[in-house]
């Protein structure tokens, strides 16, 4: 189905604006239907510059009712639309200077730096550098076309400063749609090759190929790992052992043909691609160093162009027609997770289903294994405790004969045993967790016969797994 552009608002777009002095209008101020007739008018960008660097993107300022006065603005862009039934998608343009978060039709649908809840007094939980503040961030707003409604529809944006005495402040927003008008010609059902050459009369013209591409949403289609600063081996840097994670974490199979890393890195997945559901894709930056690290990971596709900073850069992959289906900006400063910054950890989303705003630091944590998850599901959340290998009972960061006999020593030789980690007894606390290798919330024979299993007769691994983890209570004993 064919596509065309249609910009629904410009950069300097009429707008309306209002510093809030209380929370009384809640969120009630977001609706089309609002009346804001007794606010102030003008034309976006929004803010104020004290010094130098806003003014030529500032149409309203607003220096004298925010400036050491409060961090928050209100704005509502009108715009209307005969035919919502014709918008395939939509992508949200912002300049934004600290923090924004914007609503169509009462719906968020975006945000950046931005508290929550976010309130008519709340600051920016980060700063947006005025380098980047003033470079249009293109945000596609997934499943975001259902909000709109024929006739009038608003934009509305919850602008935030970092503090009331920050010295500028900018909001600047665009709105672009992907429709479906376009008439005539044939309508496709599913991405396809065609080869098709046109007739004058008696005359043929010769054969011309191409493919067009049918865009399904690809809102399951979610960036769950990135090593971006892997921990060096003695004669390797560890950037060879960089690798991305892509997950379809919904119920139909994703079609992926033209997708590409736009920024960052640089990758096109080829014609015929496919993610089924629940499946995982890793993209890597070295395959010999990665396979000889990861040897049991059979999800590798491809190895892409250029490599992942280690000091923390933009992210962005893009549809075939090239509009941003993911972006984020990654840091290595705190309170960005650590361990992922050249201490063997990767960055992993907090929610395993990669729910959140990925631009934010609390979109994510450090991985729960050393050396990451890649192909497979990381158990996320806010992992603490120390690096241990499950299993190993003489902290010698090892898996092998011995410790099996140290628990069996420990079990049955009848003198003390010094345990590695906190708890009451073997089977308490952290050494639960560490020498319950068979998960049965016991320490015992079975324990000790399961790892003999594993290290001689190819049975299976620890419950934990055969990697580093951290285990609350115990020490760190794998580097």
């Amino acid at each position: 189905m064919y596509k065309r552009q249609l910009q629904l608002i410009a950069e300097d777009a009429f707008c309306r604006v209002l510093v809030p002095a209380n929370g009384d209008l809640g969120s009630a101020w977001t609706a089309v239907d609002f009346d804001d007739s007794a606010w102030r008018t003008g034309f976006m960008g929004v803010g104020f510059e004290v010094s130098s660097g806003f003014e030529p993107y500032l149409g309203l300022s607003l220096r004298a009712e925010m400036y050491n006065k409060t961090s928050t603005v209100y704005i509502r862009v009108p715009f209307q639309l005969d035919n919502p039934a014709e918008i395939a998608g939509l992508t949200l343009g912002m300049r934004y200077d600290d923090s924004f978060v914007a609503f169509l039709n009462g719906a968020m649908v975006a945000s950046r730096n931005a508290p929550v809840p976010a309130l008519w007094n709340s600051n920016a939980t980060a700063s947006h550098p005025d380098a980047l503040a003033v470079q249009f961030e293109a945000i596609p707003l997934t499943d975001a076309a259902r909000h709109l409604r024929p006739g009038a529809n608003v934009l509305a944006l919850h602008g935030m400063n970092m503090a009331p005495g920050s010295s500028d402040m900018l909001i600047q927003a665009t709105l672009e749609a992907a429709t479906t008008a376009g008439g005539g010609g044939v309508t496709l059902a599913e991405t396809t090759f065609v080869r098709a050459r046109a007739r004058y009369n008696t005359q043929w013209s010769a054969i011309n190929e191409a493919v067009f591409h049918v865009f399904r949403p690809l809102d399951t289609l979610k960036i769950t790992e990135v090593m971006y600063h892997p921990a060096d081996e003695e004669d390797i840097d560890g950037d060879a052992f960089e690798f991305i994670e892509l997950k379809n974490i919904g119920a139909e199979t994703l079609d992926l043909s033209g997708v590409a890393f736009t920024d960052g890195i640089a990758f096109t997945f080829p014609e015929g691609t496919v993610l089924a559901p629940g499946a995982f894709l890793v993209l890597v930056a070295d395959y010999a160093a990665f396979q000889a690290r990861y040897p049991e990971v059979d999800a590798v596709f491809g190895v892409y162009s250029g490599s992942l900073s280690n000091s923390g850069e933009r992210i962005e992959l893009s549809d075939p027609a090239g509009l941003p289906l993911i972006a984020f900006t990654y840091d290595d400063d705190p309170p960005w997770p650590v361990d992922a910054d050249g201490l063997g950890a990767s960055l992993v989303p907090v929610d395993p289903d990669a729910v959140g705003d990925p631009d934010s630091y609390t979109f994510w944590t450090s991985s729960a294994w050393l050396g990451g998850s890649p192909g497979a599901d990381d158990p996320g959340g806010i992992p603490t405790g120390g690096w241990q290998r499950p299993g190993d009972i003489n902290q010698d960061a090892k898996l092998d004969i011995s410790d099996a006999v140290g628990l069996l020593r420990a079990l049955f030789a009848g003198a003390p045993f010094s345990l590695p980690c906190d708890g009451e007894g073997i089977a308490g606390g952290g050494n639960l967790t560490l020498l319950d290798v068979n998960a049965d919330q016991r320490v015992d024979l079975a324990d000790a016969i399961h790892l003999l299993r594993f290290l001689f007769q190819h049975g299976p691994q620890p419950a934990l797994g055969a990697r580093c983890v951290r285990i609350e209570g115990c020490p760190n004993r794998c580097f």
